[in-house]
């Protein structure tokens, strides 16, 4: 039980890891990133003990949800805050651009894909501290939305967005041992039709172009429009559709005195654990069987007394009688 109780102690005397830096980029096929933002300090918010009070109470019907939450408290939790609106402009070459469009309007399919980058404190010197993942959405050939990107590279600012279905992660879950990956355990409230449920929320993508400085960029925000976010995500803390929300539940840190053991794990720990108690038992056991036998023995007067005799009658040269005895004590 002591590696359990080694990591059972870590969650308590713990300290709140959340990070100090998440970058979100997006990249429509091969081309240049359209989308790149990153929350640092006061945009990656915390919650008090009020606000985590309150999103317990929207999960109080799901007992997965319940369960999840109860491996965390309010320190725990960090609300990444990221603007709509890219923090570079889109710079892309004609020629790119003209190969886009091409790409667009052709009848293969095309890749979205949304990279998030999660930074915080290292728990151990081994670990960088930085954590990548990623979430891919296709675009076919007959998809409507492909005619709306051809319309937005070919005219300014069309009011009628892109849907990019399932590509932002809502909930992501930090662990200690170096992943951040998507969770979709507080997507519902309910415990009821769980099945085809996915961690990743849609997205609606707008090119914008300003007349003044003859300037692109792209604006993405969360799509609002849908029974999740009604009954669910509009009811958590800081939930809003003017920004892109991410909630980070970040596994706890070991204390510097407890790295040295915990470092690589609850499975390293087991795994040195019993190699340290068999090196000890093996040693402990070592060369007993050439000792049980006298160790044992209930009285051991009359094998020191047969011992004697011999050394007596090998003195006097009684040799036949030497062998006799010999042969008793053998």
């Amino acid at each position: 039980w002591f590696p359990l109780v080694l990591f059972a102690l870590g969650n308590t005397v713990g300290q709140p890891n959340l990070p100090y830096d998440v970058t979100v980029n997006v990249r429509i096929g091969a081309f240049q990133p359209i989308y790149s933002m990153s929350a640092q300090n006061n945009s990656i918010a915390r919650l008090d003990e009020n606000m985590w009070t309150t999103m317990s109470q929207v999960y109080r019907r799901s007992r997965i949800a319940q369960t999840f939450l109860s491996n965390y408290n309010y320190e725990d939790v960090g609300v990444v805050q990221l603007s709509p609106h890219s923090t570079s402009t889109w710079t892309i070459s004609p020629p790119d651009e003209e190969n886009m469009k091409k790409e667009a309007k052709s009848q293969n399919p095309i890749t979205v894909k949304l990279v998030w980058t999660v930074s915080r404190q290292p728990s151990s010197p081994e670990q960088s501290g930085v954590t990548k993942d990623s979430q891919e959405t296709i675009l076919e050939a007959n998809n409507t939305d492909r005619q709306t990107l051809i319309q937005m590279l070919n005219t300014s600012n069309v009011d009628t967005p892109i849907i990019i279905p399932n590509i932002m992660p809502k909930f992501i879950k930090i662990s200690s041992t170096g992943t951040a990956s998507a969770m979709k355990q507080l997507m519902l409230n309910t415990d009821i039709n769980r099945e085809n449920i996915t961690p990743f929320r849609n997205i609606a993508m707008w090119l914008r172009y300003d007349n003044t400085t003859n300037v692109y960029w792209w604006e993405l925000r969360e799509d609002c429009n849908d029974t999740t976010y009604e009954n669910v995500l509009k009811n958590l803390p800081y939930a809003t559709c003017d920004n892109l929300i991410i909630y980070t539940f970040n596994d706890k840190s070991f204390p510097e005195g407890l790295n040295i053991i915990s470092g690589k794990g609850i499975i390293g720990l087991y795994t040195t654990f019993v190699i340290v108690l068999h090196s000890f038992i093996r040693g402990f056991f070592t060369g007993i069987s050439f000792k049980i036998m006298f160790d044992d023995m209930p009285n051991v007067d009359r094998v020191l007394q047969l011992c004697l005799d011999i050394y007596l009658v090998r003195e006097s040269g009684e040799l036949d009688l030497e062998e006799d005895l010999f042969a008793k004590l053998v």
